[in-house]
C-alpha cells in the first residue's frame, strides 16, 4: 500500500484514532523526540499496532477473539439506538474551516520540510545554527557533576531540528547562535512532572558538541517520492496534502463530538472498547492480559484515550448513521476495500468501523457543507 495516510479499518483505528487522544511526548533529551509520524515515512505500511506496554506483559497466548461480539449484522450496537444518546448539531448549517477542505499550504510546507525533507539534508560545517534548524549533536547530561543514565548521546551523534524536536524546555534553544566544531555547556531544568523521579525538578548541565547544521533540499524529487513508494513527487505531494486535510478534519470531527450534549454512554459500548484495545493488543503480541487487564486498560487511558471517549465517538458517529438511514452491504466492504479485515474482525465489527471512520465523517465533510472558497 503506498498511499501515505491510509484509513484502516479494523481495531487499530479505535486504538490510534480515538477523538481525545492524549500528549505521550517524551522530553528526555534521548529520547524526547516527537515520533508522531506527521507524514510519509521510507518504505513502511501504517501501523494498527497501539503504541502502549501493559504494566504486566503476561504469557504468549493462542486466544481466539470475537471483535463482533455485541454488534449487529449491520454494524450497530445490539439493543442500542445511538439517538437516544446524544443530541446532533444541524450538520446543514455547520461552518466547517476552509481547512477541512482545501489544503493548508504553510501545514503542507512545514510537513514537507520535517518529513521528507530532513532526511536528505547535506552536512554545512560552517552555518551558524538558526531556529528551524536541524542539526546534528552529541552531548553528555549530569546532575551535580554526575552523568546519569540515558543522559549521552555516546559519541553515536543525533538529530535534532530546532522548534519541533521534543526536548526538555529550553534545551533546544541554547543550541542557536553556535556551529559546527564548537563544544559548550547548556542549564536546563528538568520538568516537575518528568518520568524519571530522579530527574524530576533537577537542574542539569549538558556539554554539547555540535557535529554539522543539516542543510534540507530546496525541491522534491521523484527519487524522494520512490524511497517513500511513490512514482512521483506530484504522487507524493497530493497524498501529503490529502493527509494534511484529514487531520484538520479529525480534529474539528473530535471538535464535534466532545462537544456534543449526551444524555448518557451505555455502559455496554464503554465495556465493548476495552474489550477492543485488550484483544487488539492481545492478538498483535500474543500477550494474555487476562491477569493484568485493569493495569493495561488503566494504562490506557492515561496515555493514549479514554474509554467513555472512545465510545462517545462511536455512538455520535453511529447516531449520524441513524439519521441518515444508512445500511451497509457486503458491496460496500469490498468498495472501502475492507473484505481483508472480515477474516480476522468479523463482518458486523468491520461495517461498524466503515460507519463510525469513514462513513460518518463523509456526512459531515460532504460537498454541501464546504465552504464557498472551498467549493469553487
Amino acid at each position: 500500500m503506498k498511499r501515505l495516510i491510509a484509513l484502516i479499518i479494523c481495531a487499530g483505528m479505535l486504538l490510534l484514532c480515538g477523538c481525545a487522544e492524549k500528549n505521550t511526548e517524551v522530553e528526555n533529551p534521548v529520547d524526547g523526540e516527537d515520533t508522531e509520524q506527521a507524514g510519509p515515512q521510507p518504505s513502511t505500511e501504517p501501523s494498527t499496532e497501539p503504541s502502549t506496554e501493559p504494566a504486566d506483559g503476561g504469557e504468549n497466548t493462542e486466544k481466539t477473539y470475537d471483535f463482533s461480539k455485541g454488534i449487529t449484522e449491520d454494524g450497530y450496537f445490539e439493543g442500542i439506538k445511538a439517538l437516544d444518546h446524544v443530541t446532533l448539531p444541524d450538520f446543514e448549517t455547520l461552518e466547517i474551516p476552509e481547512d477541512c477542505f482545501t489544503p493548508n499550504r504553510a501545514e503542507v510546507e512545514y510537513q514537507l520540510s520535517v518529513s521528507v525533507f530532513s532526511q536528505y539534508g547535506t552536512p554545512d560545517y560552517e552555518k551558524v545554527i538558526e531556529d528551524g534548524d536541524t542539526v546534528n549533536i552529541d552531548y553528555v547530561g549530569s546532575v551535580d557533576g554526575v552523568e546519569f543514565a540515558g543522559g549521552s548521546t555516546n559519541g553515536e551523534g543525533t538529530d535534532v531540528t530546532i522548534g519541533v524536536t521534543n526536548y526538555i524546555p529550553g534545551f533546544l534553544d541554547q543550541l542557536i547562535g553556535h556551529k559546527a566544531g564548537e563544544n559548550f555547556d547548556i542549564n536546563v531544568t528538568f520538568p516537575e512532572d518528568y518520568g524519571n523521579t530522579e530527574l524530576a525538578g533537577a537542574a542539569a548541565v549538558f556539554n554539547i558538541t555540535v557535529n554539522y547544521v543539516s542543510v534540507p533540499p530546496t525541491a522534491l524529487t521523484d527519487e524522494m517520492a520512490a524511497d517513500f513508494g511513490f512514482d512521483s513527487a506530484e504522487g507524493l505531494m497530493e497524498d501529503l496534502e490529502n493527509w494534511v486535510v484529514e487531520q484538520y478534519r479529525s480534529r474539528y470531527f473530535s471538535e464535534l463530538v466532545l462537544g456534543a450534549a449526551y444524555t448518557d454512554i451505555p455502559e455496554s459500548v464503554i465495556e465493548l472498547m476495552r474489550d477492543y484495545v485488550v484483544m487488539e493488543y492481545e492478538m498483535s503480541y500474543g500477550y494474555d492480559l487476562s491477569d493484568s487487564r485493569d493495569d493495561f486498560i488503566s494504562y490506557y487511558e492515561a496515555n493514549v484515550a479514554t474509554m467513555e471517549d472512545m465510545a462517545k465517538e462511536a455512538i455520535f458517529a453511529l447516531a449520524l448513521c441513524e439519521r441518515e438511514g444508512i445500511v451497509l452491504t457486503d458491496a460496500d466492504i469490498e468498495e472501502y476495500e475492507m473484505t481483508r479485515f472480515t477474516e480476522d474482525y468479523g463482518v458486523p465489527f468491520v461495517k461498524n468501523q466503515i460507519l463510525i471512520y469513514r462513513i460518518a465523517p463523509e456526512l459531515i465533510f460532504s460537498e454541501q457543507n464546504a465552504p464557498e472558497e472551498a467549493s469553487e
